[in-house]
C-alpha cells in the first residue's frame, strides 16, 4: 500500500527478563535501545506519525529523548500492564490524531532495534484492504509436545511453525475494529488473526 503510514512503538514494557535495568535504555552505539525502532521507523517513505508508547512514569523521559526534528510527527502516551493494553493505547492515540481509517498502521516492539527499514518498508508495501501482515523466520530448534506435567509426549514439525517478528500491519479501522471485538469478548489478548491463503 503505497501512501501515507502511520505506527505505534510499543515501548511500555516491564523487561522483567532483564537482570539489570530497562532494557530500552541500555546505550546500543550511542543511542537507547527503543530509539533504533523509532529512528527506523521515521525514515520509512510516507510515514507521517509514530506513537511512542511509554511506560507510566516514563512519559517526560521519551519525550525528552525523541530526535528534534521529528517532534511533530512524534507523540508519546502512557502504555499499560500488559503489550496489549499498550498497543490499545496507541491505536486510540492515533485515532484521537484523525487519522483515517485506511491507513496502514506498523506496530513493533521497541525492544527489537534490527529491524530495517527496508523489512518495514515491505510489511507495510505487502498490506491489503481487510487484512494484516506480520513477518516471520523458520525456527531451527527442536520443538516438542509437552503434556499439562512437563513430559515430553512427541516431536514437533517444525517446519509448520514461524516465529513472529514486529513490525505487525493493518489498517487503523481494522485495528481499532479487532480491539473493538475483542473488548467484547472480555480481553483484547484474546484477538484471533485469520490469514488468508
Amino acid at each position: 500500500m503505497a501512501g501515507p503510514i502511520a505506527a505505534v512503538l510499543v515501548a511500555a514494557g516491564q523487561s522483567r527478563r532483564m537482570a539489570f535495568g530497562d532494557k530500552l535504555w541500555i546505550d546500543l552505539w550511542g543511542r537507547p535501545v527503543w530509539r533504533w525502532g523509532l529512528d527506523t521507523l521515521l525514515t520509512v517513505p510516507g510515514m507521517t506519525q509514530v506513537v511512542v508508547v511509554a511506560p507510566a512514569g516514563a512519559l517526560e523521559r521519551f519525550q525528552q529523548a525523541l530526535p528534534e526534528a521529528a517532534r511533530e510527527r512524534c507523540s508519546v502516551v502512557e502504555g499499560g500492564a500488559e503489550r496489549v493494553d499498550s498497543v490499545v493505547a496507541g491505536i486510540s492515540a492515533l485515532t484521537a490524531l484523525g487519522l483515517p481509517d485506511e491507513i496502514p498502521v506498523l506496530v513493533h516492539d521497541a525492544a527489537r532495534p534490527a529491524a530495517s527499514a527496508d523489512l518495514m518498508s515491505r510489511v507495510a508495501d505487502a498490506l491489503q484492504p481487510g487484512e494484516g501482515v506480520i513477518p516471520v523466520v523458520p525456527l531451527h530448534d527442536a520443538l516438542k509436545k509437552v503434556d499439562a506435567s512437563g513430559r515430553v509426549v512427541a516431536p514437533m514439525d517444525r517446519e509448520a511453525v514461524s516465529a513472529a517478528q514486529t513490525p505487525q500491519a493493518a489498517t487503523l479501522g481494522a485495528l481499532r475494529a479487532a480491539i473493538e471485538e475483542s473488548m467484547a469478548w472480555g480481553r483484547p489478548s484474546r484477538v484471533r488473526w485469520e490469514i488468508a491463503s
